[in-house]
């Protein structure tokens, strides 16, 4: 009997190790992509004016990490309510360049 458990010990010990192996592979992999990440973020973030920048990182502090939404038709993807009329009007109306913020949940809305 205690060879058959010192055998499932030892099976146990190396079903363990291979186990750890695969997971500090993943880690490794996973390391990568948020490194690879980071760098695309720090390169975006760098072409955007700091005080804009400033407020979307505000922004993202308070809602939830995140700071900007996509204006999809009428309806703001942070929040998925639909922006009134008049404000629609005034998006579609003004230079691309311009900064608008969802009147509901306050995110910076990004035109589709």
């Amino acid at each position: 009997e205690v060879v058959d458990l010192d055998r499932s010990r030892q099976l146990a010990l190396e079903e363990r190790a291979r186990i750890r192996a695969q997971l500090a592979a993943s880690e490794a992999t996973v390391d990568g992509e948020i490194s690879d990440l980071v760098e695309q973020r720090a390169d975006a973030a760098s072409s955007v004016p700091p005080p804009l920048l400033k407020t979307y990182e505000g922004l993202r502090d308070q809602l939830d990490g995140v700071g900007a939404a996509r204006l999809v038709g009428s309806s703001c993807m942070g929040c998925h309510l639909m922006l009134p009329a008049t404000e629609l009007d005034r998006i579609k109306r003004s230079p691309a360049e311009t900064v608008f913020f969802c009147d509901q949940c306050g995110r910076i809305l990004v035109k589709h």
